[in-house]
């Protein structure tokens, strides 16, 4: 990344040239402050009271005027300036423009270059978006200069355009502007800030020091201080190694969220337990060792993680995954909202995802959650994609590969159909993992996840109850689903113990209607032994339609679809149900060793089926099954 004294001498060097207007991406007045500063202060090309504004600020009566106005410190004087503005606009023909004519701002911009001074001078337009548009006066009066001045090297103005929002330049003036981006802060100039606030209470702690550095990326000087100043008067913000402090940080950028109304949603941290997939989950505890030490990782040019991206069934516990990614690592979960991607008008949807990516600087260390990736780049697999969309999906691609700073990502997919297989190559994430129908053994582990949380409904005291209790008990309700063919996913589980649970309280109700009635609607505790529980999980289940009931073949092509693309299972090869290369080139399977459990063994049966009516399908249509 450039830093802010490149970008000044590229600016001066194509002003030199004849380059007299610059578009940048930000309306803050301290990020132009700073460049600002950085040409006429440590460069020393031109005086700092040669530096304009156009912009609102208060008049002489009390109200607010648009006006040229001297730019001090970024903050705009209480009163009209004296002296030089004169020489630009008259204040007193100012006020009559403004009250007849909406062409004020065209004509302050055709004043200031037309004053011919022996200084150079800078003009700074905000909210330049406002003013540029197809044939507004504006751009038709900034066309005009710009054309007369380009190439010409003896030019004294400069403009620069400041912009907070998606902008499209019109084509008459795209020849005339550069558009550039002002740096932040760097790590050496974020350390200053940090001393100067500080003093000596890092001394001693190298790690905490380097690590707030890397959480201060993308803030200004100005948040910095504040969120340091408002540290000091928190107990124990600085003890801990910082944790108190981090958080403080973390909810400075929420704020800054839900402020910039981008596509990132800030995901509440919420403790989450997920049964069964231990090969994922352990994958996912070594690379959050890495990042709990990103500061080591980038002060060493090592390269850190990208991310992992998770595919498979619905209801097998991908969403959850990302959740407990955040808790593993331990640092903030961003949601990137798809539904507010596209925009009405041309190149709108671009920009958002640009300004959502740049965002995600400001916000590292984070982990961003893609949900449903299938549906955000729909298309872009076949030729027939939707050009805004196939755009995206180049942005999003070379923010990938280019990305330098601690944002993990966790993409996951119901399907992969439509998507383009470079997503898929290697280096794009460290890993891809596949979630399937659970077996028997993660059937049970999530069913103790699900009964833990309802411990308050439960006689037993269900910490003590063990592995070899809990199976005994459950066993015979995976049976009896196996022999009706219905598989469940960890959602299916949930929402079958969800209503096991109302049947057992509708049923309470119904045999103690008379005490309620004695107790009035008195808060009583309602328990259950977990016989009776399991008993209901049974009856239950003949009330519900599991998903693999009816969407078998739909599963097998998933298991097949994740075959294409070398996916890893989640759940660890010794918990497979069908390994990958049970299928040959030919699209047979080979003999297969039964499993010890019978529920997985038919559950293996029924996706072998579908796989082999799939493939019989392919062949009779004469399309290429990729296997």
């Amino acid at each position: 990344m450039k830093s802010l004294a490149d970008l000044a001498m590229r600016i001066m060097d194509l002003y030199e040239s004849g380059v007299a207007a610059f578009l940048f991406p930000t309306n803050y007045g301290e990020d132009l402050n700073r460049l600002t500063d950085c040409i006429s202060c440590e460069m020393g090309y031109l005086p700092k009271n040669n530096i304009w504004e156009i912009g609102r600020i208060r008049n002489r009566e009390g109200g607010y005027a648009d006006d040229i106005y001297r730019y001090m410190g970024g903050a705009a004087p209480l009163e009209y300036p004296a002296g030089r503005v004169c020489a630009y606009t008259s204040v007193d023909l100012l006020r009559k423009t403004c009250a007849s004519s909406p062409d004020y701002i065209a004509q302050a911009l055709e004043a200031f270059f037309a004053v011919e001074d022996e200084e150079h001078s800078i003009l700074i337009v905000r909210n330049a978006e406002e003013y540029i548009k197809r044939g507004s006066s504006f751009a038709r009066a900034l066309e005009k200069i710009l054309c007369s001045s380009a190439g010409k090297q003896k030019n004294k103005k400069m403009l620069f355009l400041a912009s907070g929002s998606a902008i499209q330049l019109p084509p008459m003036l795209e020849p005339y502007i550069y558009v550039e981006e002002i740096p932040g802060l760097t790590e050496a100039e974020i350390g200053n800030i940090i001393w100067e606030i500080l003093g000596d209470k890092t001394a001693g702690d190298d790690k905490l020091y380097k690590k707030m550095i890397q959480y201060f990326k993308g803030f200004r000087t100005s948040e910095i201080k504040r969120i340091l100043q408002y540290a000091l008067l928190q107990p124990d913000a600085f003890g801990a190694s910082g944790k108190a402090l981090f958080r403080i940080i973390n909810e400075e950028k929420k704020q800054l969220l839900i402020k910039s109304n981008s596509l990132l949603e800030w995901a509440e941290e919420r403790e989450e337990q997920v049964g069964g997939l231990e090969a994922i989950k352990k994958w996912l505890s070594r690379k959050a060792a890495i990042y709990q030490n990103f500061d080591i990782m980038i002060e060493d040019q090592a390269e850190l993680p990208k991310g992992v991206l998770i595919a498979g069934i619905p209801g097998t516990g991908k969403s959850l995954l990302a959740r407990v990614t955040q808790q593993i690592f331990g640092i903030p979960l961003l949601k990137m909202s798809m539904r507010r991607l596209l925009g009405s008008y041309l190149g709108e949807s671009e920009a958002n995802l640009e300004r959502a990516l740049r965002l995600l600087k400001e916000m590292a260390p984070c982990v961003l959650w893609i949900d449903e990736l299938e549906k955000a780049f729909a298309g872009t697999g076949s030729q027939e994609g939707h050009e805004v969309t196939l755009r995206l999906f180049g942005i999003f691609l070379s923010w990938m590969q280019e990305k330098d700073f601690p944002c993990f990502i966790v993409a996951t997919a119901n399907q992969l159909t439509g998507l383009r297989p470079e997503f898929f190559r290697k280096g794009r994430f460290d890993e891809k993992f596949y979630t399937f129908m659970p077996s028997q053994r993660e059937c049970l582990d999530i069913f103790r996840v699900c009964l833990k949380r309802r411990t308050k409904n439960l006689e037993e005291d269900f910490s003590a109850v063990s592995e070899d209790e809990l199976k005994k008990l459950l066993l015979p309700v995976l049976l009896y689903a196996a022999e009706r063919k219905k598989f469940m996913t960890g959602a299916e589980i949930q929402a079958l113990v969800t209503a096991a649970f109302e049947s057992l309280f509708l049923e309470y109700l119904e045999e103690e209607a008379s005490l309620i009635r004695q107790n009035g609607r008195k808060k009583v505790s309602v328990r259950f032994p977990l016989t009776r529980v399991a008993e209901s999980l049974r009856e239950s289940l003949d009330e519900t339609r599991m998903n693999a009931e009816s969407k078998l073949y739909e599963i097998s092509g998933i298991w097949l679809e994740m075959r294409k693309y070398d996916f890893l299972p989640a759940a660890g090869e010794k918990a497979e149900i069908l390994p990958f290369d049970s299928l040959g080139e030919d699209g047979r399977f080979r003999p297969l060793t039964p499993l010890e459990e019978i529920y997985d063994q038919r559950l293996r049966e029924e996706v072998i089926k579908g796989v082999e009516y799939l493939i019989a399908q392919e062949k009779k249509n004469n399309s290429n099954l990729p296997l």
